[in-house]
């Protein structure tokens, strides 16, 4: 694939959103409720084929990154949403400008022209799918940025990023929150790191032959040493890659970007985020895609492998009875690293 062909053309930024110091203990009782909160942009058509999401980048913390291909279970080929859900709220800073930046491929090449959708959720983990989704059609519409040949999307500024009051009134929330609460023990991750060890021995013994799967390594690795990782395995396909850097002013930025069937980063998405972001790459912390169940073995023991999660046999047995598809899980990077 030439690198013309993954030039981004299209970026959404919603740039210097906050929160106050209410709207963050809200959002850690929500928390405490099995509820987080997530900033979403999307195509508003669902079977739109102008555009589709190449990578993205943010300062907001401890954040899980997805994108959709709609038309719901299965798609039609091209990403339209771009959601981040932030799984530690207590990362949060009251008053703290954060931005959010999804990267579109023009896929007409020059000749397309639209609107799209800017988000604000509540989300909950949903065992079944093994993604974060939008809970009862609790969200609000913050902005409809149009977007035009020339890749110029009008960028959503100085918005006080919060749920509506309406939200607060259903009675999901109790004043209960705390650090403590979001802090996983040594013990919890050992207790974690053998119910998916032993999720990857039942699917041994059943006729399932590749499974959606995310790899987290224990820390970021180089570029060259995913290049390495990837060219190397036979079990993995990967699909997408999610990394940490550090910009010049000392803010923690997530990115990621696809992963080309050639085992290749994007690297001029990288490159662009880095320069945009005047950040250093610290490394790619996680890899998603389909593994081969009876390689899962094998990928598991690498040395720079933490952990590979996949979906559990229970999960993809309800997918299959009610014909859905199943994600890969989130990386567990930000329960082990410690800056």
């Amino acid at each position: 694939m030439k690198n013309e062909d993954l030039t981004p053309e299209l970026e959404a930024h919603m740039e210097d959103f906050w929160f106050s110091s209410a709207r963050i203990t809200y959002i850690r009782d929500m928390r405490n409720q099995g509820h987080y909160f997530t900033a979403d942009i999307a195509h508003p058509n669902d079977y739109d084929t102008t555009v589709s999401v190449e990578g993205y980048w943010t300062d907001l913390p401890s954040v899980h990154y997805d994108w959709d291909d709609d038309p719901y279970p299965f798609g039609n080929g091209y990403a339209d949403e771009s959601e981040v859900t932030v799984t530690d709220p207590t990362q949060l800073i009251a008053g703290r400008n954060y931005d959010f930046v999804t990267i579109f491929r023009d896929m007409t090449r020059g000749n397309t022209s639209g609107n799209l959708e800017v988000n604000s959720q509540r989300s909950y983990w949903s065992w079944f799918f093994w993604e974060y989704n939008v809970y009862d059609g609790q969200y609000e519409l913050l902005a409809t940025p149009d977007y035009n040949t020339h890749g110029l999307l009008t960028n959503i500024k100085g918005i006080a990023f919060a749920l509506s009051g309406i939200l607060e009134d259903k009675g999901f929330i109790q004043k209960q929150a705390s650090v403590d609460e979001f802090t996983l023990s040594s013990s919890a991750l050992e207790d974690m790191y053998k119910a998916m060890v032993m999720n990857h021995d039942q699917l041994q013994q059943v006729d399932i032959t590749e499974i959606p799967a995310t790899i987290t390594f224990h820390k970021p690795q180089s570029r060259k040493n995913i290049s390495l990782f990837l060219k190397k395995s036979d079990n993995f396909q990967a699909c997408w890659y999610d990394a940490l850097a550090f910009s010049q002013d000392g803010k923690i930025i997530t990115l990621g970007s696809k992963i080309d069937s050639k085992d290749s980063i994007n690297e001029v998405v990288l490159e662009n985020t880095l320069q945009q972001t005047k950040a250093t790459l610290l490394g790619v912390y996680s890899i998603r895609g389909v593994a081969k169940v009876k390689g899962l073995p094998t990928l598991q023991a690498d040395p720079d492998v933490f952990l590979i999660s996949t979906p559990t046999l229970e999960a993809l047995q309800q997918a299959k009875l009610s014909n859905k598809r199943v994600k890969a899980p989130p990386s567990v990077f930000w329960q082990i690293w410690k800056p």
